[in-house]
C-alpha cells in the first residue's frame, strides 16, 4: 500500500480510472506506471517501469527498492513477461479484505516465535534440500532444474504439510489453528475461481501461472472438477524452456492452453477448444509479505502466452 499511497500524492485518480489509464495504449509511460500504482497493481507498474522514466523522486526510489525483492514474481514472472512482450500480469491471490486473518495473525505470531516450532520447520526437506537447490539455481540464474525438482510429488507433499499439517499439529487458543487451515482451503478456492476468470479473457489461449508449491494440488483439484474445457499440462511438457537470457524456448505446440507453475520461494516456508493449463510449483510463501494489493502472502501472477 505504501507505493499506492505515494502515487496518490501526485495523482488524484480513483482506482478504476487509474486502471483504465494504465491499460490505454496512448497513456505516456511515466503516467502508466503511476496509474498502475494507484490501481494497487505495483507488479504491473514494475513491468512498465524503466529506470530512465521521469517519476516523482519518492516514487522512483520506492520502485527501485521494490524491484530488488526476490520472490517468484520478481525473479520469474516480470522478466518472463517482458521477454514475451506482455504488458500486464493478472493477480489472483488477493486477501486484502481478510480482516479475520489480520486478527488471527496476532495469535499465529506466538507460534512463529516458538523456537521448537520453527526448528521443525527449518528441518523440513522442503526447506533444507529445497534451499540448497535454490542456491544453485540463483548462482546460474537458470531455474529450470529447480522448478522440475519443485514439482516433484515429494516436494509438493512436503510443502502442503508445512501449510496444513504444521498447524493441525499445534493447538492454538480459540481454535485458531483450525481456522487457519480452513482459511487456507478457502484461499485456494478463491484462487482457482479467479484463475478461471482470467482464462475467460483468452478463450482458446494459453496461460502461464506462477504459484507456491502448496497451492499446486488444491488448484489442480478444483480446476479439474469445475473446468472440463481446460487441459492441465504438466511442467515436463514445457521441457527446454530456459530462464537465462539468450537461450531459445522450444517451439510451441498447436492448440490452446494455460500453464500454472511457481517460481523460487521466499525465505520463509509460509510463505478454453480445451485450454491447456500446465500446473507447476515452486515453494511456499512468506507470511507478512505481499505486493499488488499488499496481501499477507506473496501473490500469484498470470502471464498470458
Amino acid at each position: 500500500m505504501r507505493l499506492a499511497t505515494q502515487a496518490r500524492k501526485h495523482r488524484t485518480w480513483g482506482r478504476a480510472e487509474a486502471e483504465a489509464l494504465a491499460l490505454h495504449p496512448a497513456t505516456p509511460p511515466s503516467e502508466r506506471v503511476l496509474a498502475w500504482l494507484v490501481a494497487l497493481e505495483p507488479v504491473n507498474a514494475l513491468l512498465a517501469w524503466t529506470a530512465d522514466l521521469l517519476l516523482p523522486p519518492d516514487v522512483a526510489d520506492s520502485l527501485t527498492a521494490y524491484a530488488a525483492w526476490t520472490g517468484e514474481i520478481h525473479r520469474l514472472a516480470v522478466p518472463l513477461a517482458r521477454r514475451l512482450g506482455h504488458t500486464r500480469l493478472h493477480h489472483f491471490d488477493d486477501f486484502t479484505s481478510n480482516t479475520a486473518l489480520r486478527e488471527r495473525l496476532k495469535v499465529l505470531s506466538q507460534l512463529w516465535s516458538d523456537e521448537a516450532f520453527m526448528a521443525g520447520i527449518h528441518l523440513s526437506p522442503a526447506v533444507t534440500e529445497g534451499g540448497e537447490r535454490l542456491q544453485r539455481a540463483n548462482a546460474t540464474e537458470d531455474y529450470w532444474d529447480y522448478l522440475t525438482y519443485a514439482n516433484s510429488p515429494r516436494w509438493i507433499a512436503d510443502s502442503e504439510t508445512l501449510e496444513v499439517g504444521t498447524y493441525l499439529d499445534h493447538s492454538l487458543p480459540g481454535g485458531a489453528h483450525r481456522t487457519q487451515v480452513a482459511d487456507w482451503n478457502a484461499r485456494n478456492l478463491f484462487m482457482a475461481a479467479r484463475l478461471r476468470q482470467v482464462t475467460t479473457l483468452h478463450p482458446g489461449g494459453r496461460v502461464l501461472v506462477l504459484v507456491g508449491a502448496a497451492h499446486k494440488e488444491p488448484l489442480e483439484a478444483v480446476l479439474t472438477a469445475v473446468s472440463p474445457d481446460l487441459r492441465l499440462v504438466g511442467l515436463s511438457e514445457l521441457e527446454g524452456i530456459s530462464w537465462r537470457p539468450g537461450r531459445t524456448a522450444p517451439e510451441r505446440r498447436p492448440g490452446s492452453g494455460c500453464s500454472v507453475g511457481a517460481g523460487p520461494p521466499s525465505a520463509h516456508p509460509y510463505s478454453p477448444s480445451a485450454s491447456r493449463v500446465p500446473i507447476g510449483a515452486g515453494a511456499g510463501h512468506r507470511q507478512g509479505e505481499g505486493h499488488a494489493s499488499q496481501s499477507p502472502w506473496l501473490p500469484s501472477a498470470v502471464i498470458r502466452r
